[in-house]
């Protein structure tokens, strides 16, 4: 591995970000891990222990795929993680998933084994469904870069911002986590089991069937309100200091670090911005120019 490869300024283009106690040397050494294991992965196949089949290398896309599959979380977020093995495999993506990032570890403090599988229609089209490869690489490459930094609530909504469609980038926040996902299904599942065997019942009532999906569907867009109001609050804050580069800062926060943009009063934002502790706010002092307009 050389020098220049685990340069903090590089690794921060690719997507490898510093955790947030984490000191230069750690973060360095960590860098090394993660790339030394995905350069293996180029000409061997790729066995993950606890997946069930092997990702061959003979399906892993190229660099030079994967940099034209990122164009927008570069343009964005000013990174390309182009280092995550990506396998074109049907095998393990659920029904109706155009792509997805798996990720494993073997113990708490142990890195995230990475890598994306895409469709194998994508081999041959740019689009299958409603997705395209573009826009599932994009999407996955920023959850890869963001996996160590805490974060819940604002991680679908920034993610969904590389997405080609309008409507997806502005509701995208609403399911957060895999229990949203079920709780949603549930009750379109509950709905259909209504109106299936109960719809005649002596207790059945005018809503029954489908009061809990608008209920879901109201506190999801709820939420997905407030967040994109937080989100655009700090971006209209960032955008005074940072200029165009305001939405890759905004990008490498945590959770707790947005929600404090989000009630600091804009003339306290430099002295906040020197105050981001550890290694990982030195460096993003030094690539990040605050600008001194107050």
């Amino acid at each position: 591995m050389t020098t220049s490869s685990l340069d903090p300024v590089h690794l921060n283009s690719i997507g490898i970000f510093p955790l947030l106690e984490e000191s230069e040397e750690d973060f360095i050494k960590r860098a090394e891990k993660i790339l030394t294991a995905a350069k293996k992965s180029e000409n061997e196949d790729l066995i993950v222990e606890g997946l069930s089949y092997t990702l061959p290398s003979s399906e892993r896309l190229s660099t030079e795929k994967q940099n034209l599959y990122s164009d927008k979380v570069k343009e964005l977020y000013g990174f390309r993680a182009n280092w995550v093995p990506a396998y074109f495999l049907n095998k393990g993506l659920p029904l109706l998933t155009g792509g997805m990032a798996v990720q494993f570890k073997k113990e708490e403090n142990e890195d995230w084994m990475t890598f994306f599988q895409l469709k194998n229609v994508f081999k041959n089209k740019k689009k299958w469904f409603i997705y395209t490869a573009a826009e599932i690489v994009s999407h996955e490459m920023c959850h890869v870069a963001r996996s160590n930094l805490n974060s819940i609530r604002y991680e679908e909504s920034l993610a969904y911002q590389t997405s080609e469609s309008g409507f997806r980038r502005i509701i995208g926040g609403a399911l957060l986590k895999p229990s949203d996902n079920i709780l949603f299904l549930l009750t379109i599942l509950w709905m259909l089991i209504c109106n299936l065997f109960f719809r005649n019942s002596a207790f059945f009532f005018t809503g029954l069937d489908i009061l809990p999906l608008i209920t879901v569907l109201f506190l999801g867009l709820y939420r997905n309100f407030s967040i994109r109001k937080e989100l655009s609050i700090c971006k209209s804050k960032f955008y005074e200091f940072f200029g165009d580069e305001y939405q890759q800062v905004l990008f490498r926060l945590s959770d707790d670090e947005i929600s404090e943009i989000v009630k600091i009063d804009l003339q306290n934002l430099p002295e906040w911005w020197v105050k981001i502790p550890s290694f990982r706010g030195d460096l993003m002092r030094r690539i990040y120019k605050i600008k001194d307009v107050i």
